[in-house]
């Protein structure tokens, strides 16, 4: 995916997770509830520069059609070029530690585990892949709870809030411009309807950008 245009307010989670992953046999969870950017973290923290630098190979992957362990592993080896066959798993390992430096970003990685029926083997696909030196494992997930049998690196990142008032305010300004002076009122309305949730903001200022703030204001209210 490319890098994320529109990024603001979280300056200091983009720190604490470069800060893991720059660090040897990084195992690092970014988790929230739905809608708080994190997959646009993700993919800030797989373009910035230090990374690119550290990690010549750079993979990102979404789950969110893996709704089962064996639909992650198939999808983790077609990602890789790997036929689906007998051990997949052990395979995908075997290939990861002949890569060398490199990192992976599982993205939308509650899909598969969040089902009871699914969670231990997944969970014992990630240990597996965290036993490889050389490899950094970045997830995303909703929610506030990272999968057992990995040893996530410390410091843990908190779970994402909602942005402050002034990063919601740049998102709707870079998608939908600065509001006329009869718009700044609908604007203000439109930051409290968002919750300050990125996807939420985005949404509505595309809605703005060619409807205006204010009639945006009345189709949401």
């Amino acid at each position: 995916p490319a890098l994320p245009k529109i990024f603001h307010g979280r300056d200091s989670e983009l720190e604490i997770i470069l800060d893991l992953l720059l660090g040897d046999s990084a195992r690092a969870a970014i988790l929230g509830p739905g809608g708080m950017g994190k997959t646009t973290l993700a993919m800030a923290i797989l373009h910035h520069p230090a990374i690119i630098e550290k990690y010549p190979l750079r993979h990102f992957i979404s789950c969110e059609s893996a709704n089962t362990d064996s639909d992650l592993i198939r999808t983790v080896g077609v990602h890789f070029g790997i036929e689906p066959t007998p051990h997949l798993s052990k395979i995908i390992v075997r290939h990861l530690q002949k890569c060398g430096p490199c990192i992976l970003v599982l993205d939308n990685l509650e899909t598969p585990w969040e089902p009871l029926e699914f969670r231990e083997q997944v969970e014992e696909f990630l240990s597996l892949m965290a036993d490889t030196a050389t490899l950094a494992l970045l997830i995303t997930m909703r929610g506030a709870e990272r999968p057992a049998k990995v040893k996530w690196s410390r410091p843990f990142l908190p779970a994402l809030r909602p942005l402050s008032s002034l990063a919601t305010r740049q998102i709707f300004i870079d998608i939908a411009d600065e509001p006329d002076a009869g718009d700044a009122r609908a604007l203000d309305e439109l930051l409290e309807l968002s919750g300050s949730l990125p996807l939420a903001a985005s949404l509505m200022a595309n809605i703005a950008s060619f409807e205006g703030y204010s009639a945006t204001v009345s189709r949401w209210r």
